[in-house]
């Protein structure tokens, strides 16, 4: 972490979350809160070897509706068809462009 800002973050702009969770000092704004927890955060990091787990919605959160779990299922089937795809691993886009042109 190189410097400590407080900035806002639009919702759809959030790809994961993280299940390690952080007590965030009340007055944020103060540059001793923000360094507080810029080392909370290296601390955290540093515990977890780098490797910050993400929030899991059904073992994590309880989530137990049955919809919700075919909607888990289907996302993780099309992820695995999209990296697997071929254009996934071709980083010739170039060609693709000659060929679709």
């Amino acid at each position: 972490i190189i410097s400590n800002c407080v900035f806002t973050v639009s919702l759809d702009s959030i790809d994961r979350i993280s299940a390690v969770r952080l007590v965030v000092p009340r007055a944020i704004h103060t540059a001793e809160s923000r360094k507080k927890l810029g080392l909370s955060v290296k601390e955290a990091i540093k515990r977890l070897s780098g490797k910050v787990p993400l929030l899991d919605p059904v073992k994590d959160q309880q989530i137990e509706d049955p919809a919700f779990a075919t909607l888990l299922e289907r996302a993780h089937n099309l992820s695995e068809r999209l990296t697997s795809h071929q254009f996934a691993a071709d980083h010739d886009v170039s060609e693709r462009e000659k060929i679709l042109a």
